[in-house]
């Protein structure tokens, strides 16, 4: 009502634009939706771009995203990697010079590690004080393996599991040619009843 649209009343409607997503982010828009509608009267249309198509008008500039639900993930473990992104001049046309100012010099900070952290958390802060973007949720994988199944996509390391995270992790992964089933895979087997 403060923004002269009472009850939603005049607002534009909206167009809710995902990435050739699947059905779980598909229905996470889908509660948006329906939860802007509930709260504030605005109507929302859910949509779901081809790829090609998504892209094009996420990199045109001006960007053509009004209102988006994307999916990011990690390349490197940085904090530089996520907040990066929203640096002025990327795909979208949120700008703040203090945070463009912070994220830039906490990237290039090689003193106390604490300092450098600090330096992201602020940033990350006006990042969250300007509602530029909103962070939904975060995805947390769950897996189970087997235990004959054995190869180096599967090794552990400082990340996780290699083949499950960035870089390497896409539809284009190794996991699959990385995995063999061990020797001892009879071991494994139930004896019959």
């Amino acid at each position: 009502a403060e923004a002269g649209y009472p009850d939603g009343e005049g607002f534009p409607k909206l167009t809710l634009k995902l990435r050739s997503e699947g059905p779980a982010p598909t229905a996470v828009a889908q509660a948006y939706a329906s939860a802007l509608k509930d709260t504030l009267g605005i109507d929302v249309e859910v949509t779901n771009m081809d790829f090609k198509a998504y892209m094009d008008e996420m990199n045109a500039k001006p960007t053509q995203m009004q209102f988006t639900l994307i999916s990011y993930g990690m390349d490197y473990l940085d904090p530089s990697n996520m907040l990066g992104v929203f640096l002025s001049g990327g795909r979208h046309p949120w700008s703040n010079a203090d945070y463009d100012a912070l994220v830039k010099e906490a990237s290039a900070f090689l003193g106390d590690p604490g300092e450098r952290t600090q330096m992201f958390q602020d940033a990350e802060k006006i990042l969250v004080d300007d509602a530029a973007f909103v962070f939904a949720y975060h995805q947390t994988p769950g897996d189970m393996i087997k235990p004959y199944l054995k190869g180096p996509s599967l090794e552990p390391d400082a990340n996780g599991v290699a083949a499950w995270h960035w870089p390497g992790f896409s539809s284009f992964s190794d996991l699959l040619s990385g995995v063999y089933i061990s020797n001892d895979v009879s071991d494994y087997r139930q004896a019959p009843n």
